[in-house]
């Protein structure tokens, strides 16, 4: 038979154990989530540093990044300058970084390496100020901020569903790009109507 002090004892040590579990288990989901929140390096970025003019590179690499699975900065700052341009007037990451900040296209503080691979909130930043997109009450106050950027593309079906954190993938680069395009073409026809 038992006497008092064991029970109690049995109970507190019981409440302690249970503690511990919960205190690992939340840690345990803490360096899991931590994990996950890794962006990719792109170990073999595709050539972007071709002469612009050249349509069979050009083509190439838009055939080249749509079987990829992640695109870098590199590339997808690359990707909209074609859209831009008709064709990417600069010759490395670098000289991209610093016309896409004059565009406003990225934020001045954004410092992000080539290779890293690209978030759909950059990529909705640039393309959201090239289309002129004006979106709503947030999107107007804040400015082409990546998170209100991307739920505005989103909403006009310009990007696939995600948020402004999650990687791109090439297919879902070069559907971006083309659907960015049509938007821009019909801009340009409107504007040729109005004269």
């Amino acid at each position: 038979m038992r006497n008092q002090g064991d029970t109690s004892m049995s109970c507190t040590w019981t409440r302690r154990s249970g503690w511990w579990a919960r205190v690992l288990a939340c840690a345990a989901g803490v360096a899991t989530m931590a994990a996950g929140c890794v962006r990719t390096t792109v170990a073999t970025p595709l050539n972007t540093g071709y002469v612009s003019s050249s349509v069979t590179a050009e083509l190439k690499f838009l055939e080249d990044i749509s079987a990829r699975s992640v695109v870098s900065n590199d590339e997808g700052l690359h990707g909209l300058f074609a859209l831009a341009d008709g064709g990417d007037p600069n010759h490395d990451y670098v000289g991209r970084v610093i016309e896409a900040k004059h565009r406003r296209w990225l934020t001045d503080d954004f410092d992000e390496p080539g290779d890293l691979a690209m978030q759909r909130g950059t990529l909705a930043r640039g393309v959201a100020v090239l289309c002129g997109v004006k979106g709503g009450v947030m999107m107007r106050l804040l400015g082409p901020d990546a998170r209100y950027a991307t739920r505005e593309l989103v909403y006009q079906d310009i990007m696939p569903q995600g948020t402004e954190q999650q990687t791109l993938s090439g297919p879902e680069l070069v559907g971006v790009l083309s659907k960015a395009q049509d938007r821009l073409r019909l801009k340009s026809g409107e504007a040729g109507r109005r004269r």
